[in-house]
């Protein structure tokens, strides 16, 4: 696959390793989930599991409710 041209958005289907790049590279906290319900977690980036203070292994095929518990802290 050719590189992106800058300012233009990736091709639908990217493959992953672009896509991994890409969170790898990014101080902010991302994270991607399924377009279809029930959109579960498929790429949670290392800021967003440090924000969050879960693990990979813990929030993977998981929906984002997990934040919304009633012991989380909405802030």
């Amino acid at each position: 696959m050719a590189a992106a041209t800058p300012g233009k958005r990736p091709r639908k289907g990217t493959d992953t390793a672009y896509l991994a790049a890409v969170l790898a590279n990014t101080p902010d906290p991302i994270v991607l989930c399924a377009a279809d319900y029930p959109h579960v977690i498929t790429h949670p980036n290392q800021p967003w599991l440090e924000m969050c203070g879960y693990t990979l292994e813990e929030v993977e095929g998981l929906t984002n409710k997990i934040l919304t518990g009633p012991e989380t802290d909405p802030d």
